[in-house]
């Protein structure tokens, strides 16, 4: 992976944590927890901002983790 320099390397992070959060089971303890903890960060990419914000909605109300 490249530098975090990078301007594409940090966009693939943020697709990368967004992609874990969604593989967690809902009822799982760790994903609303870390729905809290990125609440702080400010996204570069402004639709993963969004996929964020979506799943704070959603978090809790599927039995099953969402496909990818």
């Amino acid at each position: 992976m490249e530098p975090l320099s990078d301007n594409r390397a940090i966009p693939e992070m943020e697709l990368a944590v967004l992609r874990t959060i969604v593989q967690l089971p809902p009822f799982d303890a760790q994903c609303p927890a870390a729905l809290v903890l990125l609440a702080p960060y400010r996204w570069r990419d402004h639709d993963h901002q969004i996929v964020y914000e979506v799943l704070g909605g959603l978090a809790g109300r599927f039995p099953q983790p969402l496909k990818v």
